[in-house]
């Protein structure tokens, strides 16, 4: 028996053992069937069971890994009520912003050309001054044939439109306001453009907005080669029916309708040969119009108008000399016959609007 007391100083100097081994409850055997005792000076050795215990815990691996997910839950759920909190806030500013798209990557201002500019600045101008009046009720928008109605291509007074301006009031002056906005040249991705920067229809006046687009699209892929115009045709369809959404979100309680591409014959013949269909541009045009007919028939505020029959003759074989002589643009006769089909369509939808 140690005769030292174990509160003398000598025994508080004396380090602590252990026993080395776990084979017996007191410790284990060197071999010799006494246990081996071994010196510790470690602190792990000086502290109690339940200590060690804990220290060991805290220093194993999948102790750390809890710690670093119950942080990151802590982060996530921070950067969440933060996130609530600023869309509650901006939740008005939100709403609005659905309500008017965003201009789509695709659409194309066409700066480039001559007039173009100061032509789209003269229809904001229009827009703008009849907003202080009563607003346009009705709203044409398209490209050469269309522009036409207003006697001008290129955004110049033209002889061959000088009769449009007669055509457009005579088959739409039962509406109280209507304007006709087209440029010639303009595909679907410089429409979509001037609509999103200021063409846009008003959302308490009107009523209606007639789209004829899409030739353009065609002829500039004709130029690459005859290849390109049906896969281009499928993206056309495909931004006729974005300009619709965008017209109905800036004008929730507007009918739009969409026109179907009129026939057309190749450019690059002589007229005899261009008047003869099929042309180069059949397929992209029937695709077209197919698209965006099957595009309306589920739409309740989309209408599709197929005026292409009064410019066809021999079963659809030959296209009108007297109607579109260069079987690209309409002549005044063609014009009056689209301004009438247009009309037509107009009353079936709006019957209080007569002739």
């Amino acid at each position: 028996m140690n005769p030292r007391k174990q509160g003398s100083p000598d025994a508080q100097e004396e380090p602590l053992l252990y026993y080395e081994g776990t084979s017996r409850k007191r410790g284990g055997s060197n071999g010799s069937g006494s246990p081996t005792m071994v010196s510790c000076d470690e602190p792990a050795c000086t502290q109690p069971e339940d200590h060690r215990a804990e220290a060991e815990e805290q220093q194993s691996p999948w102790a750390f890994v809890g710690q670093l997910s119950a942080l990151l839950l802590m982060v996530l759920a921070l950067l969440y009520m933060l996130a609530y909190s600023h869309s509650n806030s901006t939740f008005d500013y939100f709403e609005e912003e659905q309500q008017q798209q965003q201009v789509p990557d695709w659409a194309r201002a066409r700066l480039d050309s001559p007039g173009w500019v100061e032509q789209h600045d003269r229809f904001i101008a229009e827009i703008n001054e009849a907003r202080e009046d009563q607003g346009l009720q009705l709203l044409l928008y398209g490209d050469a044939t269309f522009e036409m109605l207003r006697g001008s291509l290129d955004g110049e007074l033209s002889d061959r439109a000088e009769e449009g301006p007669a055509i457009f009031s005579s088959h739409f002056s039962s509406w109280p306001s209507a304007a006709v906005f087209g440029m010639a040249g303009d595909s679907t991705k410089n429409l979509m453009w001037r609509l999103e920067n200021g063409e846009a229809p008003v959302a308490l006046s009107s009523q209606a907005c007639v789209v004829l687009s899409g030739a353009a699209d065609l002829t500039y892929a004709s130029f690459k080669g005859e290849e390109h115009i049906l896969p281009v045709a499928n993206g056309t369809a495909k931004r006729l029916q974005h300009i619709a959404d965008f017209l109905l979100s800036a004008a929730p309680e507007a009918h739009i309708v969409l026109v179907g591409l009129l026939p057309r014959g190749d450019h690059t013949l002589d007229v005899e040969e261009a008047l003869h269909l099929p042309s180069r541009y059949s397929e992209g045009t029937e695709f077209v119009n197919a698209a965006l007919e099957q595009y309306a028939a589920g739409q309740r505020q989309v209408s599709y108008l197929d005026c292409s029959q009064p410019f066809l003759a021999e079963n659809g074989t030959i296209i009108r000399r007297d109607a579109m002589p260069d079987a690209q643009h309409p002549s005044a006769f063609g014009l009056s016959m689209l301004a009438a089909c247009l009309q037509a369509g107009l009353q079936n939808i709006f019957p209080g609007h007569e002739r």
